[in-house]
């Protein structure tokens, strides 16, 4: 789009080697941002007119979600390439626990900024109530993410993960994987290690 400033890659959410419960809140965390044109999820980029618009980043976990208050969704292009970007999520509930843990203390740590973006709690709540009325797996699928994430909001609460707190459950599969021999050809022979 002429008017983007602000960009980043279409990705889906590898949860193959997931078990059902983790396949659950996958599915609906894509319910949730299927509507919203955002720069959340990893990878971006600013144009320089884009960069401009704040002078620092502050030193927090939610990058991608700073970044994003400054943009109108029209002024954010999603890059809809030939092969999406693979999001290879983790594979078990404990797994997944640390990285909710992580991406909750990044929303707190960001909405406690002076200029930090407002809450989009009341709007997730609001989609995962709507598409859980579409059928008893879009339900199931909405329990799980209201259950994870009311667990995660009381662990954070009590104690703050300290750290990046990431998932080493799929990195072992995530490099075993076609998609990710496929990408990594891709880069390498385009001079990207």
């Amino acid at each position: 789009s002429n008017s983007a400033v602000a960009a980043r890659p279409r990705y889906i959410y590898d949860t193959s080697c997931s078990d059902a419960l983790v396949r659950g809140y996958y599915r609906a965390l894509a319910r949730v941002q299927a509507g919203r044109n955002s720069l959340w999820g990893g990878v971006y980029g600013l144009s320089e007119e884009g960069r401009s618009r704040f002078s620092t980043f502050p030193d927090l976990i939610a990058d991608d979600l700073f970044a994003d208050q400054w943009f109108t969704p029209s002024e954010i292009q999603i890059v809809d390439a030939e092969t999406p970007a693979i999001i290879t999520v983790p594979r078990r509930i404990h797994d997944l626990l640390h990285v909710v843990r992580r991406r909750r203390k990044g929303n707190v740590d960001i909405c406690s900024l002076s200029d930090g973006p407002p809450s989009t709690s009341s709007s997730t709540v609001r989609t995962l109530l709507s598409t859980a009325a579409s059928g008893p797996e879009a339900a199931l699928d909405s329990l799980s993410f209201f259950a994870f994430a009311i667990i995660v909001r009381i662990s954070v609460a009590v104690s703050p993960p300290a750290g990046w707190s990431r998932d080493e459950s799929s990195r072992p599969e995530m490099m075993k994987s076609d998609i990710y021999r496929k990408n990594s050809a891709t880069f390498r022979a385009a001079g990207v290690s």
